[in-house]
């Protein structure tokens, strides 16, 4: 029933009620320690460049977190901390999942002529 659960969460974790998305990430949390086995499972084969790559359901649910982490009451991304924490505990392979989680892009500079030109 891992699947279904799973598919619970999910919802549970983009609810627009704050209460919803705490017990979403509590049951996140029991289910890292109860079930870490099950958690480390290949949901699907992604293609990619490189070739097939696993993907996993620990980071499928990471990427769910992200909008809780977020969220405007700080008990709410405290309760998405700590089931953040026992997703990465669960994984070995998470780097894509981290650098997604903390993807710095480059600032959107635009050069500013400090001399307009005079039209004459």
């Amino acid at each position: 029933y891992i699947e279904a659960v799973e598919t619970v969460l999910i919802v549970g974790l983009e609810d627009a009620n704050p209460s919803v998305r705490k017990e979403a990430c509590h049951v996140l949390v029991l289910l890292c320690s109860v079930q870490k086995e099950r958690m480390q499972a290949v949901v699907r084969m992604e293609a990619t460049r490189t070739g097939e790559e696993p993907r996993y359901r620990y980071g499928e649910l990471i990427t769910c977190l992200k909008t809780t982490l977020k969220h405007k009451h700080a008990s709410v991304r405290t309760m998405g901390i700590s089931a953040l924490g026992a997703l990465m505990l669960v994984g070995q392979k998470n780097m894509e999942v981290v650098e997604d989680l903390v993807a710095w892009q480059l600032p959107n500079i635009i050069p500013v002529n400090p001399k307009p030109s005079t039209i004459n």
